[in-house]
């Protein structure tokens, strides 16, 4: 990756785009291909048809292990907060089944079509009627526990990958 972004100049770096802008270059059809995650699967209502949007498994690396990673999100209550009861109702709410489904179902707009993994969502009928899903039920099995720098400069490694 790094010698299509800095050698070969055919990719542009993490710096030169935002995460919504990726799928913006696809929709105006100013590019024809995009390393994405399980999160762009709302694309296809974004297209409005103009052109079909299909889904490949990057090839194995050397090792012949697809990389794959989880990444996860954090729901968190203060222990001072004014309204535990409340925070805890919301917190139920957002990682129910309906949430997850409704978050996942990629309606467009802002509706990322990200589902998460947990299996009653990941499997919800709803879910799977994506034509863009289920490429994703063995990557979500397959995925490694993500790895941070034993050092914790996690931002300055990012910031690094980025750079020109």
């Amino acid at each position: 990756m790094y010698d299509l972004m800095h050698t070969d100049k055919v990719a542009v770096t993490g710096r030169d785009f935002s995460a919504s802008a990726i799928e913006d270059l696809m929709v105006a059809q100013r590019v024809s291909q995009v390393m994405a995650s399980s999160s762009t699967k709302s694309i296809i209502t974004k297209t409005g048809g103009k052109f079909d949007v299909k889904n490949a498994i990057a090839p194995p690396g050397p090792a012949g292990i697809v990389g794959t990673q989880a990444i996860v999100d954090h729901l968190n209550i203060s222990a001072t907060t004014k309204a535990p009861e409340a925070a805890w109702e919301l917190a139920k709410f957002m990682t129910s089944t309906e949430f997850g489904v409704r978050l996942g179902g990629g309606t467009g707009g802002t509706a990322s079509g990200t589902t998460g993994a947990q299996i009653s969502v990941f499997n919800d009928p709803r879910i799977l009627a994506n034509p863009l899903h289920p490429i994703f039920i063995d990557l979500v099995k397959m995925a490694t526990a993500p790895r941070f720098p034993a050092n914790l400069r996690e931002e300055e490694h990012a910031a690094a990958c980025t750079r020109r």
